[in-house]
């Protein structure tokens, strides 16, 4: 309309620009910035907040970064949170697991299995705390290195090296060799150590069920859920 006012006259020739509006055009992650500017003093003057998930699917960075580190994080928010692709708000995330009572706590190490970032799994994989219901995944992953931290893990049950014996994982054949050498060795050392006919019947007994494709059990009621 600025436009068309000034140039509808003979005697007006030239075109008023100051009024005119100027736009920037700014890309998905710029607005996430935006919006992190904006909600980061709100998240930080706030020492508790009853609902984070919306903050949570801001989808700004620093917002979920912030989100992360709070110690009153709730549940809802820690199942999208630990499923993050940036490996800072996953690491944030990760040290919230370990303030979780055990009966939540393995539920979401197997939520934490499922991150798309390898170093992620990896993280899971060293991590002492781990149950070996997940570890079942991490011995299968499809980076080696995944495979290998999880099988050096020293929490690393037979349970576990038993049923990646019973599998054919996707490597190199040397590799598989390797992992087949070392997970063989492991149980071995457990039979070994233990003092218990009873425990080493069990763990022979586990070892010819894994054999035939039997899960292990970990007495947890939705592990046999799980599509392995």
């Amino acid at each position: 309309s600025s436009r068309r006012r000034h140039t509808r006259f003979r005697n007006v020739t030239g075109v008023q620009t100051c009024a005119l509006p100027i736009y920037v055009h700014l890309n998905k992650y710029e607005r996430r910035d935006q919006i992190g500017e904006i909600l980061l003093p709100i998240i930080k003057s706030h020492p508790t907040i009853n609902d984070l998930n919306p903050l949570v699917a801001s989808g700004s960075w620093t917002v979920r970064h912030q989100l992360a580190k709070r110690s009153d994080l709730g549940l809802k928010e820690l199942e999208i949170l630990i499923l993050d692709d940036d490996s800072d708000v996953f690491q944030e995330a990760h040290e919230r697991l370990k303030q979780l009572p055990p009966d939540e706590r393995e539920r979401f190490y197997l939520l934490a299995v499922q991150s798309d970032d390898w170093s992620n799994r990896q993280l899971i994989a060293k991590d002492p705390a781990c149950p070996n219901s997940a570890r079942l995944k991490l011995v299968l992953d499809e980076d080696i290195d995944v495979t290998w931290s999880a099988l050096k893990n020293p929490n690393t049950g037979a349970e576990v090296f038993a049923w990646f014996l019973s599998q054919e994982p996707d490597f190199e054949e040397l590799h598989v060799k390797e992992l087949r050498k070392y997970a063989n060795n492991k149980i071995k050392s457990i039979i070994k150590k233990s003092k218990d006919p009873f425990e080493k019947e069990r763990i022979e007994r586990m070892i010819n069920m894994c054999s035939l494709g039997v899960l292990p059990s970990f007495d947890s009621p939705d592990l046999e859920d799980l599509d392995i």
